[in-house]
């Protein structure tokens, strides 16, 4: 799958902007269950959000991602972009899944917000896109999360690095967000400057691979 030509900076920011709190749940339940009507937003969002339901949604609004849609009741829809994003947070569960990332038995939301926060690093971001497997010689500081995340391993020769299977897995995803951040570039710059993945998330290894199947959400 080819990626557009965007700066990791901006696939960094679309990252970002993707995992807010709450965007993934939001999004994910109108993605699988159609416009919800007015009144029912509170009981559908309640459970999962712990301050009010509609400063979260008048802020999805304002991001793009969704509407009210005044010509049938006020129910909450996805916008075009927002739609968009279906085929990408399942593409990201699917390889957390696949790669048991953040852990083994982790939900839809928590994967897909997972791998998006490694994507928020450009430094990864430039690591996973680089051409081929082989990294060469790379700064301790840069492989850091990476290397946390069992996307990189040291060279059969330890002079060097190159991508694991999850390293190489991570493309797809990436080409996706890569894809979505050209597409809404607009949404993308609104959403401020990228900043790093959090240093105070725990990264777990990358033990072994297991097949990926269809993606439940929950």
């Amino acid at each position: 799958m080819s990626t557009p030509a965007v700066s990791e900076t901006q696939v960094s920011r679309a990252a970002t902007l993707m995992g807010r709190n709450h965007t993934v749940r939001i999004i994910s339940e109108l993605d699988d269950n159609g416009p919800i009507p007015q009144g029912a937003m509170s009981a559908v969002f309640s459970p999962f959000i712990l301050y009010p339901v509609h400063n979260v949604l008048r802020a999805l609004c304002t991001r793009g991602l969704v509407t009210f849609d005044k010509q049938n009741e006020h129910r909450l829809t996805l916008t075009e972009a927002g739609r968009a994003l279906g085929d990408v947070f399942d593409s990201l569960a699917r390889w957390a899944r696949a790669h048991q990332y953040p852990a083994e038995h982790a939900d839809f939301a928590t994967r897909v917000r997972s791998a998006l926060a490694l994507l928020r690093d450009p430094r990864t971001v430039s690591l996973v896109a680089a051409p081929g497997s082989d990294l060469g010689p790379r700064s301790a500081d840069e492989l850091d999360l990476a290397v946390r995340a069992g996307l990189v391993a040291p060279t059969a020769d330890g002079r060097g690095w190159s991508l694991t299977d999850a390293g190489r897995g991570l493309r797809e995803p990436l080409a996706l967000v890569a894809q979505w951040a050209h597409a809404n570039a607009e949404l993308v710059r609104r959403s401020g400057p990228g900043r790093p993945a959090m240093r105070t998330l725990p990264v777990p290894a990358v033990t072994r691979a297991t097949t990926a199947g269809p993606v439940k959400r929950s």
